[in-house]
């Protein structure tokens, strides 16, 4: 999956030349975190609600600006970047959004941790009612290929597949499934030899 399925595009922005007062009344108004700083279309800055509100009272004594506060080229991401790339780097670097530019670091989205987060909620279905079968598959190729045959044979439908660790060497699939009935899929993945860890209708 790529970051442009799940960014939000419709950004709140504010001009380099912005006064600390224009966009904390940007940030309460839309009650945003993030505020990325722009000239013309292009990304050239971002600034946080944080960093904005500390800066409130200073800027009542002395002149100081949205272009005085700013992060300078932030980290950015591309529309096509992989979605677990973005979430790499949200991770390795400790911050809360990466601003969508393209080629010419012209602004086209912004993606967030919540974001990130409602991404991996629908990815594997964590809010709809769902049935989950965890198991370990043979070293062979077909592996994947005959498991999904089966529950589709049984009425299955996938909706997600992750991978957990049983052990260093051994390595467990977790399929989340629509709400069925499990016992026939289960009866015939043992039948084929599969290790069945856990079922759950």
């Amino acid at each position: 999956m790529q970051v442009q399925k799940f960014m939000n595009r419709e950004v709140f922005t504010v001009p380099v030349t912005a006064s600390i007062e224009e966009a904390a009344a940007l940030i309460k108004e839309h009650d945003i975190r993030h505020l990325p700083v722009v000239e013309g279309e292009k990304l050239i800055g971002l600034v946080t609600e944080g960093e904005i509100r500390g800066a409130i009272f200073p800027a009542m004594i002395e002149d100081i600006g949205v272009k005085d506060l700013m992060m300078s080229d932030p980290i950015t991401v591309h529309p096509e970047t992989l979605l677990e790339d973005a979430v790499r780097l949200v991770y390795r670097h400790k911050i809360g959004c990466l601003p969508v530019v393209d080629e010419d670091r012209n602004l086209k989205g912004i993606i967030t941790v919540v974001d990130m987060l409602a991404s991996l909620i629908e990815l594997m279905g964590l809010l709809s009612e769902s049935s989950r079968l965890d198991l370990v598959l043979p070293d062979r190729p077909d592996a994947f290929e005959e498991v999904s045959r089966v529950i589709q044979t049984n009425g299955g439908k996938i909706v997600g597949v992750s991978l957990s660790r049983l052990s260093e060497d051994q390595i467990v699939y977790l399929f989340r499934l629509e709400k069925m009935k499990l016992e026939p899929v289960v009866h015939d993945l043992e039948t084929k030899g599969y290790e069945i860890i856990s079922s759950l209708d």
